[in-house]
């Protein structure tokens, strides 16, 4: 039997008795009274040009390798803001909220435990995507998020993925040795099962359950595992989309002791959809913000980079755990709605440029073939291989798993 199936088959009685409850998986927030006293409030910006403002910390987070936490969020789960910075730790966040223009958003406070040093960028926008979720602009919110950021990394993730606390140190340990790769370190994602929550009618049952210590989340590595054999978490979306995580191997990841990273030599599926760390550079890949509401708005990032040549690196240890919610309304419309069929045209065109894109570069490198035999010689035991002829070498091991689009389900 393989690791996830010794996992699997430990009583449910007993992993929930070794399972911690709320109270110990996570460091206690502040009371509504505690917060009140507390006299630090995040900043809060309404353009991302502010962010790039100079300010005496800059020059400071520069000096060094670091990484800020990206995350957008509406309005209804700001209240996790507080919750993801107690476990992100000290480390630089920026969380962005898109608010009507009559209305200030109500930012809630991060309470004495608190240690991110977050920045929180309230944007409006003249687009109807607050009374619309198909044109919710996801991926302009998230590019605004990475245009406030200024350590040299950066991860983006939604608001509902909450980090593990080991996640950040993780994060570190691989800064030091990333060096100019292209590379994409990809953070494991589960999933906390919600017990009947996810199937309310009633859109913050779960949050009401977490409240009342119904479910807890998980908080370290050990904690995952606890609640993997116990069933109250899985890989996420694991029953509607298991191409979305496949390629992270998670039964390899689950058996690491060490901190330290594996390589994903191959995409096995273009559903492919985890949140990665990168590394910020004028090179890297910003999201496609014609891509709004549900659908394909992550995975089209994914496609980019892999055509760009970038490396993907899954990391272990660290990891991040969807926090259970009813199925959200922008998805419920986009499955049964004309959005489904257009997300899928602009998905086709987009990933049919990458295709041309980098097929164009391959051709111009073939002409010099013989300076990069050389290089490769050089590489040969020491480097990595360049970039786009990456992106060559996973076409050609993914050639048996990886069918054109047309053929994919």
């Amino acid at each position: 039997m393989d690791l996830l199936g010794l996992l699997m088959a430990t009583s449910f009685a007993e992993s929930r008795k070794s399972f911690p409850s709320r109270s110990l998986l996570f460091p206690r927030l502040p009371t509504q009274d505690e917060a009140a006293s507390v006299s630090e409030h995040p900043t809060v910006l309404t353009s991302s040009a502010q962010c790039q403002a100079p300010d005496a910390s800059s020059s400071t987070l520069q000096a060094h390798h670091e990484v800020t936490l990206v995350t957008q969020a509406s309005v209804e789960r700001l209240w996790m803001v507080p919750h993801i910075c107690a476990r992100w730790g000290e480390a630089p966040m920026v969380v962005v909220a898109l608010a009507h223009d009559a209305n200030r958003l109500e930012w809630p406070r991060l309470g004495r435990g608190a240690r991110c040093a977050l920045t929180c960028l309230e944007l409006r926008t003249t687009s109807s995507g607050l009374n619309n979720p198909e044109k919710y602009p996801i991926n302009w919110l998230r590019n605004q998020g990475i245009l406030c950021v200024k350590t040299t990394h950066y991860f983006v993730v939604d608001v509902d993925f909450w980090p593990s606390v080991e996640l950040l140190d993780c994060i570190r340990r691989q800064l030091g040795t990333w060096g100019d790769s292209a590379r994409a370190l990809v953070i494991p994602n589960f999933q906390r099962n919600g017990h009947g929550c996810r199937n309310d009618v009633e859109q913050l049952a779960c949050r009401h359950a977490f409240e009342k210590d119904a479910i807890g989340m998980p908080n370290n590595f050990s904690d995952l595992r606890d609640c993997l054999a116990a069933k109250d978490c899985s890989v996420f979306d694991v029953e509607y989309n298991p191409q979305g995580q496949s390629s992270t191997d998670i039964q390899a990841w689950l058996s690491r002791e060490r901190h330290d990273t594996y390589a994903i030599p191959c995409l096995v599926s273009e559903r492919y959809e985890p949140f990665v760390v990168l590394q910020r550079t004028s090179h890297t890949p910003l999201f496609d913000e014609r891509f709004h509401g549900y659908g394909k708005n992550k995975v089209q990032l994914l496609v980019h980079l892999r055509y760009a040549g970038y490396k993907f690196d899954a990391l272990t240890r660290g990891f991040v755990i969807h926090f259970p919610h009813p199925k959200s309304v922008a998805k419920q419309k986009w499955l049964h709605s004309g959005a489904h069929a257009r997300v899928e045209s602009l998905f086709n065109t987009f990933h049919e440029n990458q295709e041309s894109r980098g097929k164009g570069m391959r051709r111009r490198r073939k002409a010099h073939w013989w300076l990069l035999s050389r290089q490769r010689r050089q590489r040969r035991h020491f480097g990595r291989p360049n970039g786009h002829h990456w992106a060559h070498l996973q076409e050609h091991c993914c050639s048996r798993k990886f069918r054109p689009r047309a053929t994919m389900k």
